[in-house]
């Protein structure tokens, strides 16, 4: 069964970056012989491994993630691995839990046939097959997908363990050569445009690829994928496709958003990370899509054939969140020990801004901090600064309410308090000084510190370090007519969070006019007194909605 003839050859060196300590673990390069098998959802393939053990210490073990690309079913079996022609015995990594032995199917485990020295290198052969590959309305995905490493990794890849975590979630950037061979009939989609298509005498077809600096390479392939709507936006290639066997409707209107809205992060920033962008679609299930780098997968659904504006709203806000993650997310990247709240929060963030200047509506992000002020009104441990491991054990989907909804309100109080200017100047630098590299909690918050020139040691604490909630209230307005004609109004404001932040307050006038005024919110409870030319009518706490006020009802 195993064939070597027709083949998949993927190069690629990658630097991988534990935790925040940014520590160099391994230089390694991938050669992968690949054949790809869409009717009977497999691939077979040979991988040679040239690995530089940059750990900083001795290695008599590696271990391999052996991924699930998006089913449970999926499995990837090793059938040999050969290292200076010894063929060696590996197993599935195994740990005690409970007193027993704990067969983890993810980790597949190799002992080195000698002592592994820092500086020295070893190549690695390893035969692989994957079989029961997801087949969702027609489509084969192979992921290589930077929310999850141990479901979307599509080869056997080198894994780290550090700092008590299998290091599964951090990504690196890497150089693609690849050549690709499918059935004639398959349309694959790949992160990377093709450069050159041969067809073979069997049937079957090979097509080549280059990408480099990429944190991932992944592919789409069937034999409905289409494509006849693609444009340059600001020098960038950008392909859309959809299913033959279905009307492509909304999607006629992708390419027009995806220009609008890369015009407007380059403007921000000045430049689009990549060459190329491609938009596949994905199926019913992926309500908010997602995306790999240089590209984003969307739902795919009936429903497009009636285009409503709801409809085109929310496709635009799919297209918004996922280009920004092809900054913040791919081109900059977290460790995925902790919770990545600086490159998802940035995302949001920069998809809320759009729709902003747009006048648009943005339901999907008022969902997410909804969910997140809910969290915390509930009692759920919302701080950003545990391992996720920890989080993984709390019965909630902490990835939506903490790395999603907290991070979208963090950058919302950030640049009320900083300024839109300083914001942006911050993500920009991150973006200039990081290329296809990582950032943290420490470096994101020196630089915005320096750009705005606050110390915000208060603000990351209570935010990101510690598990705080706002509530603030208005708890009585009481107002008289001074000697001169004038009206003073004593409003007495409430704090009964634990957390502190300063707290604006729209005061309305009987002539129709708004005055706002700004509360420091440190105490307890305090007087406000303001004088005013009318009697006042109403006041509102945060009338902006900036800060994540778990009972506003009392604002």
């Amino acid at each position: 069964m195993f064939k070597t003839k027709i083949t998949f050859i993927l190069t690629f060196i990658f630097i991988v970056l534990v935790g925040i300590s940014d520590k160099v673990l391994a230089n390694v390069s991938y050669n992968l012989n690949i054949t790809l098998y869409p009717s009977q959802r497999m691939l077979e393939g040979y991988e040679e491994i040239t690995f530089v053990n940059e750990s900083g210490k001795t290695l008599n073990e590696l271990y391999f993630n052996l991924g699930l690309n998006n089913s449970y079913d999926t499995r990837m079996k090793i059938n040999e691995v050969i290292v200076s022609e010894k063929v060696l015995t590996g197993n599935y990594y195994q740990y005690e839990y409970l007193e027993k032995l704990v067969e983890d199917r993810s980790v597949y485990k190799i002992s080195l046939p000698s002592p592994l020295e820092e500086g020295e290198s070893i190549i690695i052969k390893i035969k692989f097959e994957l079989g029961n590959l997801t087949k969702t309305n027609d489509l084969i995905f192979l992921d290589d997908s930077i929310q999850d490493l141990q479901r979307s990794s599509w080869y056997p890849r080198l894994i780290f363990f550090s700092n008590g975590n299998w290091q599964k979630k951090d990504f690196f950037s890497a150089d693609y050569d690849v050549v690709l061979t499918v059935p004639n009939e398959e349309n694959p989609v790949t992160s990377s445009l093709a450069l050159d298509t041969e067809k073979l005498r069997n049937g079957q077809k090979k097509i080549s690829y280059k990408s480099k600096n990429a944190r991932g390479f992944a592919i789409v392939t069937s034999s409905l994928l289409i494509s006849d709507n693609n444009a340059f936006v600001n020098g960038i290639f950008v392909r859309n496709y959809f299913k033959a066997n279905k009307n492509p409707g909304l999607r006629k209107m992708i390419i027009p958003f995806v220009q609008d809205i890369i015009s407007f992060y380059s403007k921000k920033f000045g430049f689009y990370p990549e060459k190329n962008l491609l938009i596949i679609p994905g199926n019913k299930y992926q309500d908010e899509g997602y995306a790999n780098s240089n590209m984003i997968v969307v739902h795919d659904t009936p429903d497009y054939e009636k285009i409503t504006k709801e409809k085109e709203e929310k496709l635009r806000w799919i297209l918004a969140y996922n280009i920004a993650k092809q900054y913040f997310g791919y081109y900059l990247s977290e460790s995925g020990e902790y919770p990545r709240w600086i490159t998802s929060g940035a995302s949001l963030y920069l998809a809320y801004d759009y729709f902003r200047e747009k006048n648009l509506p943005y339901p999907k992000y008022k969902e997410l901090t909804e969910e997140y002020i809910s969290a915390g009104k509930a009692g759920f441990n919302t701080k950003i600064w545990q391992p996720v491991n920890t989080l993984s054990r709390f019965d909630f989907d902490w990835e939506r309410i903490i790395e999603k909804g907290k991070s979208s309100q963090v950058f919302k109080m950030l640049e009320n308090i900083t300024g839109k200017k300083v914001l942006y100047d911050t993500l920009g630098e991150l973006l200039e000084r990081y290329p296809n590299g990582f950032v943290n909690n420490a470096i994101f918050q020196e630089l915005i510190e320096f750009n705005s020139g606050k110390d915000l040691s208060w603000f990351f604490n209570q935010w990101i370090r510690e598990d705080k909630n706002i509530d603030y209230a208005i708890a009585s307005i009481k107002q008289a007519k001074t000697v001169n004609g004038k009206y003073q109004a004593k409003i007495i404001v409430r704090r009964y969070g634990d957390a502190v932040m300063p707290v604006s307050i729209a005061v309305s006038l009987k002539d129709g006019t708004k005055v706002f005024q700004v509360w420091e919110g440190n105490k307890t409870e305090a007087e406000l007194t303001f004088e005013y030319n009318f009697p006042v009518t109403s006041a509102h706490l945060d009338p902006a909605g900036i800060l994540p006020d778990i009972d506003s009802q009392n604002n």
